[in-house]
């Protein structure tokens, strides 16, 4: 059911690059399946093991100065797709986000995989992941720091997110509520209507503070 919810958030942040972030997953039976590998991609917990440096420096190596055209072109797809999942894990509230179920890809794409956890649920239901979502020091210094540009890039992609999500909430809120399986799931009020935008701000600055 995941991988029908994901898709359906429809967030501007993620539009022209669906079919190269989300993998195709094939259910055969209650307990197996086949998933579509993603291919050119490395995970964080691979970067931080065999190459011993920062994500910045990682993209430094893989992209070139922080002036030129290709490193320029890769920190927009991250950012873009940092915003995209990051709005994914806040509002069917993703768990188990350990780096070795965050992807980059040979383009600068920030890639989720692994959505086994969701609505609540999280490893040994301990639930020690308050986070709304990871969003970490290192991938800030990518966008260019807390006051550079492309942060200030990124929450408006946030916000963007939010508003056109909103237009979709009951195919969503169909989709988990036949995934709860009876238990309780706050995801209604991420949805209220509100036309003021100080409240949608109030919304932006919760979701980013963190």
């Amino acid at each position: 059911m995941a991988v029908h919810l994901v898709p359906s958030l429809q967030l501007p942040a993620m539009e022209g690059y669906h079919n190269h972030i989300l993998a195709t997953i094939v259910c055969l039976s209650n307990d197996s399946g086949l998933i579509e590998p993603i291919l050119n991609t490395v995970s964080l917990h691979q970067i931080k093991k065999h190459c011993q440096l920062s994500l910045l420096q990682y993209f430094t190596r893989e992209f070139g100065p922080h002036n030129s055209e290709a490193f320029l072109t890769a920190q927009k797809n991250f950012v873009e797709s940092c915003a995209a999942y990051c709005l994914v894990c806040y509002l069917v509230q993703v768990k188990d986000r350990h780096n070795g179920n965050i992807l980059l890809d040979n383009e600068g794409h920030l890639i989720h995989i692994d959505f086994g956890f969701i609505l609540s649920t999280s490893p040994r239901n301990l639930g020690f992941e308050t986070s709304p979502f990871k969003l970490t020091p290192e991938f800030v210094e990518v966008m260019g720091g807390p006051g550079s540009d492309m942060f200030e890039y990124f929450k408006i992609q946030i916000l963007k997110g939010l508003v056109a999500t909103r237009k979709h909430m009951d195919k969503i809120l169909g989709l988990v509520e036949i995934m709860r399986s009876g238990k309780t799931v706050h995801v209604h009020q991420l949805f209220q209507h509100s036309s003021s935008t100080t409240k949608k701000y109030v919304v932006l600055v919760s979701v980013c503070s963190i």
